[in-house]
């Protein structure tokens, strides 16, 4: 099962810089989820580095359909959730309407405090960041397009040994979806051919991009933002397949390094 839930809150305490809050809600998703499951949430402290769930950063502006009414107060903020397992996403749907009956706080650092209002799991509602769906849903709606557009909405990098190439490369990018794939899909993708092709007939045929720089206090990283098409230059379908569905679930797993603390959130365009 995969899910991407939006979830809404309103401070109750002064909020200092909700832009650059990735470590502080992931501190508070694992108190979360600690709530429901305490093992569960050991597992995702430590255990493998491929991690079954991604945090966006905390948003001040709720993004809206252009048919959608307006948020009824200003001052809500949103953050997004996705999960990769179905039962880490029964922990967390249950968890966070736990806060939501409750009205318990939120605590995101030392000073923020919040009040979740509501959660968005479905696409039918007026954010366009939350869905439900399944990787075989994914993998058998998937078309053999040559063609595929992505949007790197928050800074994304890879980790290449002791560097950081914060660059969308063809090989990096759909490595990285396909290591979660092949982590959590029942649906699995034979890497090293699939990756030699990838690397041999999917070439960057446009991209707008640029880097900022992420801080994550002790430390900085380099990503970058943007849109960039890729094209695969020699037709064959399955592996067109398997490279469509891969560009799907970018919605759901993000791009590259630190997708638990805010960076790699990306959707498709094309």
């Amino acid at each position: 099962m995969l899910a991407s839930l939006v979830v809404y809150l309103k401070p109750r305490t002064g909020v200092s810089d909700p832009v650059n809050s990735g470590q502080a809600l992931h501190a508070a998703f694992l108190s979360l989820v600690a709530r429901v499951s305490p093992r569960l949430a050991a597992e995702l402290h430590g255990g493998s580095p491929t991690k079954p769930f991604t945090l966006s950063c905390l948003q001040q502006q709720p993004e809206r359909h252009p048919e959608a009414a307006p948020p009824a107060s200003s001052g809500v903020f949103w953050f997004r959730v996705t999960t990769l397992t179905k039962p880490l996403f029964s922990a967390v749907d249950e968890a966070l309407h736990g806060y939501l009956s409750t009205g318990e706080s939120i605590q995101l650092g030392q000073d923020a405090s919040f009040q979740i209002v509501s959660v968005q799991t479905s696409s039918m509602g007026r954010h366009s960041w939350s869905n439900l769906t399944s990787f075989s849903d994914l993998y058998e709606l998937a078309k053999a397009a040559s063609e595929i557009t992505l949007q790197f909405c928050s800074p994304a990098t890879f980790k290449q040994r002791a560097k950081n190439v914060p660059l969308p490369l063809p090989s990096l990018v759909f490595a990285s979806y396909l290591q979660k794939w092949n982590a959590f899909s029942p649906v699995k993708f034979e890497r090293a051919s699939l990756l030699s092709w990838v690397e041999d007939n999917v070439a960057i045929e446009q991209h707008r991009i640029a880097t900022t720089m992420v801080s994550f206090g002790r430390f900085r990283l380099v990503g970058f933002t943007g849109v960039c098409r890729y094209r695969a230059l020699k037709d064959d379908t399955d592996r067109l397949k398997a490279l469509n569905a891969l560009a799907d679930f970018a919605f759901y797993c993000g791009t590259g390094a630190k997708t638990t603390m805010g960076m790699g959130q990306t959707r498709r365009l094309k």
